[in-house]
């Protein structure tokens, strides 16, 4: 995941389209192993199949359901402002032909962030759901 962000930040001004295409893929990607890793040690604990993990417990502590929501809607937020950016481009060109190079500078990284605004989001949500305590 950090490999996948930092790969992505680097070719943002280089010419090369389809390797941030690769990186911001790889960055998604990333995501999602990082949280069905997490998401699997917490249910694991939960049920008594690990034992409590003091790194886990400090992670949890800090990034809670807020600080999770709020990261994925900033995220969501940057996501669109860039797609919104992208189609007013579109439009002073009156939905005529764009540079793709120069286009998809700007809407690869708008879409990174909207997915992952929508995963962070929805994965906030099922780690505090996994929180849970059964009566």
């Amino acid at each position: 995941m950090f490999l996948g962000f930092v790969a992505t930040i680097w070719f943002i001004p280089q010419p090369r389209v389809h390797t941030l295409l690769y990186s911001a893929t790889a960055l998604i990607i990333g995501f999602q192993i990082v949280s069905f890793a997490i998401f699997t040690k917490a249910f694991a604990i939960s049920e008594g199949l690990l034992p409590e993990d003091r790194k886990l417990r400090r992670f949890l502590r800090y990034i809670n359901l807020e600080v999770g929501l709020s990261i994925g809607v900033i995220l969501l937020v940057l996501g669109m402002g860039g797609s919104l950016y992208a189609l007013y481009i579109w439009n002073a060109r009156l939905y005529g032909a764009l540079d793709p190079a120069v286009t998809m500078r700007i809407v690869i990284p708008s879409v990174t962030a909207l997915a992952l605004g929508v995963q962070v989001v929805f994965s906030s949500f099922f780690l505090s759901v996994l929180g849970l305590k059964r009566r």
